[in-house]
């Protein structure tokens, strides 16, 4: 869903949080992105929509966050547009092969 946000326009890449090709320090290459503040909500819906059930707030978070990708200020903000999401690998969830 990150990528097609990105190419819907749902986000966008700060310079400070390029790409890069290393696991240890990414989720899949994205080292952070910002939501564009007027396409918050639609961003949001298309997260939820992931969901077979409509997910909490906590849900929502927990989503990104065991990515890694966790807000630079707050939850609410981040999914407002207002700061980011940036990865951080103390907050990255590793599952071993006998939990997938």
């Amino acid at each position: 869903q990150l990528q097609m946000a990105l190419v819907d326009g749902l986000l966008t890449v700060p310079p400070s949080t390029p790409f890069t090709k290393d696991s240890t320090q990414s989720f899949l290459g994205w080292t952070g992105f910002a939501v564009v503040p007027s396409r918050g909500e639609e961003f949001r819906r298309k997260i939820e929509d992931m969901f077979a059930n409509q997910p909490n707030d906590k849900t929502l978070n927990n989503t990104l966050r065991r990515a890694g990708l966790v807000p630079e200020r707050g939850w609410r903000e981040a999914w407002a547009g207002v700061g980011g999401f940036v990865f951080d690998a103390g907050k990255r969830v590793q599952y071993s092969r006998s939990e997938v």
